[in-house]
């Protein structure tokens, strides 16, 4: 893949006005008819879709309205017998949006205290609660 060019890279990039890591980034991006690069690693037994797929299939037997990636993944492994990686289904459940619902975030109320703690009498008993921040 190295093709020789007439004059040095540093000369050519500089008469040309683009940086050198500019200049090998485009011949490489020309140079290759190779398919993307992937994760390396071994391939799984099943694509994606296969195991968006058994996903899907695991998630209508369960009883449950939503289920977690950690759930899933257990399923697969000991209804299904499909060995994946739990990032994976973590990965593709995400994607396609079969996350387990998560609670909304709910807005507090009024505060009771302003946050002065002058005392208007002196022996004043005070109480406090510790679930109020």
């Amino acid at each position: 893949m190295s093709e020789q060019l007439p004059a040095p890279l540093k000369t050519v990039c500089r008469v040309a006005g683009v940086s050198r890591s500019a200049a090998c980034e485009a011949r490489r991006r020309r140079g290759t008819s190779q398919p993307p690069r992937r994760r390396p690693g071994p391939v799984g037994a099943l694509t994606d879709t296969e195991l968006l797929t058994q996903i899907r299939g695991v998630l209508a037997d369960s009883p449950f309205v939503g289920e977690g990636d950690r759930k899933l993944w257990a399923r697969l492994r000991r209804e299904r017998g499909v060995f994946t990686s739990r990032k994976r289904v973590l990965r593709l459940t995400r994607q396609a949006g079969l996350l387990a619902p998560t609670a909304q975030v709910r807005k507090r109320a009024a505060r009771l205290h302003d946050g002065t703690i002058t005392v208007t009498i002196p022996d004043t008993l005070w109480a406090t609660d510790a679930t109020e921040g």
